[in-house]
């Protein structure tokens, strides 16, 4: 297609009607269903830790920095 030969008007015809909008639909107030309000809910009750006593549980503050890093930790670090 050969656009150059396109004219392109630069105002519509005088006889042109932009198209209107339907008006939007409203429901009657009447019609409407009543508003409910949702239903009270209670917060749930605070559930305590449960704890293994199979399994030792450290206590005080454990410092990372000074346990040497296992061989698959380095392993993974090697491939990335």
């Amino acid at each position: 297609m050969n656009y150059s030969s396109l004219q392109i008007p630069s105002r519509p015809s005088p006889d042109y009607i932009p198209p209107t909008d339907p008006q939007p639909e409203t429901i009657p107030p009447e019609q409407e269903p009543p508003f409910e309000s949702p239903p009270e809910i209670e917060p749930p009750e605070r559930i305590p830790p449960i704890r293994d006593p199979e399994i030792p549980v450290p206590e005080g503050n454990i410092n990372l920095e000074n346990k040497p890093a296992s061989a698959g930790f380095l392993l993974c670090a090697i491939e990335q």
